[in-house]
């Protein structure tokens, strides 16, 4: 029986991960973006670790999009999560994004953010509504966005072990992922 559809019901952006050696011989992490898909994103269990005081919750994930063949577990997933409106109209060159809330969508360190089809990269006034944004992340080109348009943040996780082929016509590709806590 084929995949029906209507279970992908999630955005995903899936991350190419390689080394880099920045200026001063050092190496460094990138991603590259093979594309946005559909996908499904289910959580499988939540974990609680204890580290210098502070609880971390760690959620380990099941995704599935349509089969893939260059899919390997140094990959990383952009799933959309929590979302924020715009509140004031923005055009393809702003770096400075008025929010709704402010804290719906991330309170704390560097995040992608979605809005129509351009992928964002937050830098700076999270928690508060005034967001400081990189734009045209992953080639997704910069573009004139609408008051109230929705704004969500991207939640990466990277998948641990090998993409598991459902049936043998491909139809589908499954994996186990962990939510990351490094950032790009």
């Amino acid at each position: 029986m084929p995949m029906k559809a209507g279970k992908l019901r999630k955005k995903l952006f899936l991350l190419q991960r390689s080394a880099s050696v920045d200026t001063y011989g050092a190496e460094t992490e990138i991603y590259t973006s093979l594309g946005r898909f559909w996908g499904s994103v289910e959580p499988l269990s939540t974990k609680e670790k204890f580290n210098a005081g502070t609880t971390i919750g760690e959620e380990t994930h099941r995704v599935r999009i349509r089969y893939r063949d260059n899919v390997v577990g140094s990959f990383r997933v952009l799933f959309e999560n929590e979302f924020d409106t715009l509140n004031g109209a923005i055009n393809d060159s702003t770096t400075t994004v008025e929010v709704s809330s402010g804290v719906k969508i991330g309170d704390q360190g560097d995040y992608y953010a979605r809005i129509e089809e351009e992928v964002v990269q937050v830098t700076a006034g999270q928690g508060t509504t005034t967001l400081t944004v990189g734009r045209d992340k992953f080639s997704t080109g910069a573009a004139t966005h609408a008051t109230t348009t929705k704004m969500f943040k991207l939640t990466p996780m990277d998948i641990v072990g090998p993409p598991i082929n459902h049936r043998e016509r491909n139809e589908s590709l499954e994996f186990m992922c962990v939510e990351s806590t490094s950032s790009f």
